[in-house]
Protein backbone atom coordinates (compact mmCIF):
# COMPACT_ATOMS: atom_id res chain seq x y z
CA UNK A 1 0.00 0.00 0.00
CA UNK A 2 0.70 3.67 0.36
CA UNK A 3 0.52 6.30 2.76
CA UNK A 4 0.41 4.19 5.98
CA UNK A 5 -2.33 1.97 3.61
CA UNK A 6 -1.84 -1.97 3.82
CA UNK A 7 -3.54 -4.04 1.08
CA UNK A 8 -4.96 -7.75 2.24
CA UNK A 9 -5.19 -10.25 -1.02
CA UNK A 10 -7.32 -13.43 -0.13
CA UNK A 11 -8.16 -15.86 -2.54
CA UNK A 12 -10.13 -19.13 -2.68
CA UNK A 13 -11.06 -21.69 -5.46
CA UNK A 14 -13.95 -19.24 -6.60
CA UNK A 15 -13.00 -15.80 -5.58
CA UNK A 16 -10.64 -13.12 -4.17
CA UNK A 17 -11.68 -10.71 -1.37
CA UNK A 18 -9.35 -7.21 -0.68
CA UNK A 19 -9.53 -5.71 2.35
CA UNK A 20 -7.56 -2.24 3.22
CA UNK A 21 -5.52 -1.65 6.22
CA UNK A 22 -6.10 1.58 7.51
CA UNK A 23 -2.93 3.58 9.34
CA UNK A 24 -4.55 2.64 12.71
CA UNK A 25 -4.34 -1.34 11.73
CA UNK A 26 -8.15 -1.58 11.25
CA UNK A 27 -9.03 -4.15 8.39
CA UNK A 28 -12.60 -3.08 6.22
CA UNK A 29 -12.92 -5.64 3.49
CA UNK A 30 -14.43 -3.99 0.34
CA UNK A 31 -16.99 -6.34 -1.02
CA UNK A 32 -15.44 -6.81 -4.47
CA UNK A 33 -18.92 -9.38 -5.14
CA UNK A 34 -21.64 -6.49 -3.85
CA UNK A 35 -19.63 -4.39 -6.83
CA UNK A 36 -19.52 -6.75 -9.11
CA UNK A 37 -23.16 -7.64 -7.92
CA UNK A 38 -22.90 -11.42 -8.87
CA UNK A 39 -22.75 -14.57 -6.77
CA UNK A 40 -20.30 -16.02 -9.98
CA UNK A 41 -16.56 -16.86 -9.78
CA UNK A 42 -14.44 -13.95 -9.87
CA UNK A 43 -10.32 -13.24 -9.32
CA UNK A 44 -8.98 -9.51 -9.13
CA UNK A 45 -5.87 -8.44 -10.90
CA UNK A 46 -2.47 -8.44 -9.90
CA UNK A 47 -2.31 -4.55 -9.72
CA UNK A 48 -3.33 -1.60 -7.97
CA UNK A 49 -3.41 2.01 -9.17
CA UNK A 50 -3.58 4.23 -5.90
CA UNK A 51 -4.91 7.75 -6.57
CA UNK A 52 -3.48 10.69 -4.59
CA UNK A 53 -4.76 14.03 -3.45
CA UNK A 54 -1.82 16.13 -4.26
CA UNK A 55 1.57 15.32 -4.93
CA UNK A 56 5.23 14.63 -3.76
CA UNK A 57 6.00 14.07 -0.23
CA UNK A 58 2.68 15.83 1.16
CA UNK A 59 0.57 12.96 -1.29
CA UNK A 60 -2.23 11.25 0.39
CA UNK A 61 -4.29 8.32 -0.86
CA UNK A 62 -8.22 8.97 -1.66
CA UNK A 63 -8.96 6.14 -3.73
CA UNK A 64 -7.74 2.72 -5.63
CA UNK A 65 -8.23 0.90 -8.28
CA UNK A 66 -8.38 -2.19 -9.55
CA UNK A 67 -9.42 -4.91 -12.09
CA UNK A 68 -11.86 -8.10 -11.33
CA UNK A 69 -12.37 -10.54 -13.90
CA UNK A 70 -16.03 -12.37 -13.46
CA UNK A 71 -16.74 -15.61 -15.09
CA UNK A 72 -19.83 -15.17 -17.50
CA UNK A 73 -20.18 -18.84 -17.84
CA UNK A 74 -20.27 -21.86 -15.31
CA UNK A 75 -19.03 -24.10 -17.70
CA UNK A 76 -16.43 -22.09 -19.67
CA UNK A 77 -14.61 -20.76 -16.60
CA UNK A 78 -12.20 -18.73 -19.35
CA UNK A 79 -14.76 -16.90 -20.80
CA UNK A 80 -14.49 -13.53 -18.68
CA UNK A 81 -15.78 -10.01 -18.53
CA UNK A 82 -13.23 -7.36 -17.27
CA UNK A 83 -14.40 -5.05 -14.64
CA UNK A 84 -12.52 -1.78 -13.08
CA UNK A 85 -13.01 -1.11 -9.63
CA UNK A 86 -13.05 1.72 -7.74
CA UNK A 87 -12.55 1.97 -3.68
CA UNK A 88 -12.42 5.12 -1.92
CA UNK A 89 -10.64 5.03 1.32
CA UNK A 90 -12.34 7.66 3.50
CA UNK A 91 -14.48 7.99 6.02
CA UNK A 92 -14.49 4.40 5.22
CA UNK A 93 -12.63 2.15 2.46
CA UNK A 94 -15.54 0.65 0.17
CA UNK A 95 -16.01 -0.10 -3.44
CA UNK A 96 -18.19 3.05 -5.29
CA UNK A 97 -18.12 2.84 -8.85
CA UNK A 98 -17.48 -0.42 -11.33
CA UNK A 99 -16.83 0.46 -14.69
CA UNK A 100 -17.96 -2.32 -16.62
CA UNK A 101 -16.31 -4.10 -19.93
CA UNK A 102 -18.71 -1.95 -22.17
CA UNK A 103 -17.61 1.39 -21.12
CA UNK A 104 -14.80 2.95 -24.21
CA UNK A 105 -11.83 3.61 -22.58
CA UNK A 106 -12.26 1.86 -19.00
CA UNK A 107 -8.67 2.94 -17.12
CA UNK A 108 -9.50 6.88 -18.28
CA UNK A 109 -13.01 6.41 -16.74
CA UNK A 110 -11.75 4.60 -13.30
CA UNK A 111 -9.48 7.62 -12.76
CA UNK A 112 -11.92 10.00 -13.12
CA UNK A 113 -14.40 8.13 -10.81
CA UNK A 114 -11.52 7.67 -8.23
CA UNK A 115 -10.75 11.20 -8.15
CA UNK A 116 -14.20 12.57 -7.06
CA UNK A 117 -14.73 8.83 -4.94
CA UNK A 118 -15.19 10.75 -1.45
CA UNK A 119 -17.92 12.26 -2.41
CA UNK A 120 -20.09 9.04 -3.71
CA UNK A 121 -22.20 6.61 -1.47
CA UNK A 122 -20.71 2.70 -1.73
CA UNK A 123 -22.22 0.24 -3.99
CA UNK A 124 -25.27 -1.48 -1.66
CA UNK A 125 -24.71 -4.97 -0.26
CA UNK A 126 -26.53 -7.57 -2.52
CA UNK A 127 -29.81 -9.24 -1.68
Amino acid sequence: GVGGYKVILMASDHSNSLSIVDKKGKATDLRVRDGLNTAANFRLGDKIEWRMDGTGKTAVPIALIFRALKSVDPVATDKVESNMLVGKLSPAPCITDVVGPSVADQNTKARELADTARDRPCVPKMR
